[in-house]
């Protein structure tokens, strides 16, 4: 069963800060992880998860633990890595944060 895509606040202005312009490499790189990841028939079993804070327009003020995926973007002689934050929550997929650097690992799942 495929699941739909949903981004957060946070998360679009995180990726506007990170510069990721529409029809860039980055860009595509980054929707096609996000594609991969709703697509798929269950979540793939994350390799990290974090703890982050919750977005502002969560009224309920708790911390988010969310899985972590990384994104590598080839680019000529260049390359930069971003990690996704998302969770799986019933019939979508939340992305609550991009980062471009790692960020800290609540614990590896088993």
């Amino acid at each position: 069963m495929a699941h739909s895509p949903r981004l957060t606040a946070r998360f679009l202005a995180q990726r506007k800060a990170l510069q990721i312009e529409a029809r860039s490499a980055a860009s595509r790189a980054v929707s096609a992880q996000i594609a991969a990841l709703c697509a798929a028939d269950a979540p793939p079993e994350p390799h990290h998860r974090t703890r982050i804070a919750p977005d502002p327009d969560d009224d309920r003020g708790v911390d988010i633990l969310a899985d972590v995926v990384a994104v590598t973007v080839l680019g000529g002689r260049t390359r930069r890595r971003f990690w996704l934050c998302y969770r799986a929550v019933g019939t979508f997929v939340r992305f609550e944060a991009i980062y471009d650097h790692p960020p800290p690992y609540e614990h590896e799942p088993s």
